[in-house]
């Protein structure tokens, strides 16, 4: 009678989490869908319960030009408008101060993107952070690590880039977070030259030679400082894969992840990380799952991932959506929340808003929220 008792309040607890799921789905609040062209979302930031920025690619088949998607209203109404560079990244300070890291340099805002004022022609950065309106950190490629202390006019070599012993032309970095006040962490990849792939031929056109090729180690290249960029302390770690994301849900913990080539059998792994023992413990990875961003709130972790079209996973067709929740602090179950069947991307990122609302972009051109049914 007693395992009776546990066996029923078990099933009870598991309907009770499916029924949870079952009250709440991805709705689209917005989609790009015009006759010959083509968005594709990059990045979507709430700079406060209202207001958020959207930024894009628009492919019109003649020509690739920057947009920018907002929100005034809590994401019931979106309005497009043009950029005027290619944007790579946003990353705001507050819900008025920001910066974008476009193709041709570094543009601001002081309007939360209203307008924006092009304040540097840096080149080879793939994102910036932000400690105050003056002082800044910027991470690219190759090997580039600098900084600026005028709001990103002007930008000098940070020294501490330099430190890991690898190749500049083959190292990224591509990852910068802050998992607390004054914590800097800079994360990249350096990959081998046999490994780099030819630029004039992408891997899914030779899928007899991507059956042979086998997944070579790849370097994971860390930088970190706790005080404010003062000091700085670096190490390295050979693994297979290319690091795509590091997330900081706070000074605890943080998630990031690494997706692999063709011959593994699994297109993406999940870690998470206890920053205050420098331990990662994996706790996602799917065989028909490639994860391509990570959101961590005080009490819940967010994966979103794409089914491969194809056994290729670098061809360049769009996958379904998919967005899993952790169970339980541990993340060692995950359940799927519906999403909109016509959610379709190659990649799909998440946002929260500061009223807790959970939101999702896709890159094609769709931005949806997590609601009840």
């Amino acid at each position: 009678m007693v395992f009776g008792f546990w066996r029923l309040l078990l099933v009870g607890a598991l309907l009770g989490t499916a029924d949870l799921a079952a009250a709440e789905r991805f709705r689209v609040k917005y989609f790009f869908d015009e006759h010959e062209q083509s968005l594709g979302i990059i990045e979507l930031k709430f700079l406060s319960a209202r207001r958020a920025v959207a930024i894009g690619r628009l492919d019109g088949k003649t020509r690739l030009a920057g947009v920018m998607i907002s929100t005034n209203d809590g994401g019931e109404t979106w309005q497009q408008e043009p950029l005027k560079d290619l944007p790579l990244s946003i990353f705001f300070l507050n819900d008025s101060l920001g910066w974008m890291v476009g193709q041709r340099g570094i543009w601001q805002t002081e309007e939360g993107g209203r307008s924006w004022r092009k304040v540097s022609g840096e080149q080879g950065i793939a994102k910036v952070h932000f400690l105050d309106a003056q002082r800044g950190f910027a991470v690219g490629a190759p090997k580039k690590f600098v900084s600026t202390t005028d709001g990103g006019k002007t930008w000098k070599k940070v020294p501490a880039g330099d430190l890991p012993e690898t190749r500049p032309e083959s190292t990224i970095y591509s990852q910068i977070e802050s998992p607390g006040p004054n914590w800097l962490l800079v994360a990249g990849s350096s990959i081998p030259p046999r490994n780099m792939r030819r630029f004039d031929l992408p891997a899914w056109l030779e899928p007899e030679d991507a059956k042979r090729r086998t997944q070579r180690p790849t370097v994971m290249v860390v930088i970190e400082s706790r005080d404010g960029g003062v000091t700085w302390h670096h190490g390295t770690t050979s693994m297979f894969g290319r690091i795509s994301r590091v997330t900081a849900g706070s000074a605890a913990l943080g998630l990031s992840i690494f997706q692999f080539d063709d011959q593994f059998d699994w297109p993406s792994e999940i870690f998470k990380l206890t920053f205050s023992n420098g331990r990662s413990t994996r706790v996602f990875r799917y065989k028909d799952r490639l994860a391509t961003d990570a959101l961590m709130t005080p009490s819940l972790a967010y994966v979103a991932a794409i089914e491969p079209a194809t056994e290729i996973r670098g061809i360049p067709i769009p996958g379904k959506v998919h967005v899993l929740r952790a169970l339980s602090p541990e993340m060692d179950r995950w359940l799927e929340l519906p999403v909109d069947y016509r959610a379709v991307a190659s990649r799909a990122t998440l946002s929260q808003s500061p009223d807790g609302s959970i939101w999702l972009a896709t890159t094609a051109g769709m931005i949806l929220k997590l609601e009840d049914r």
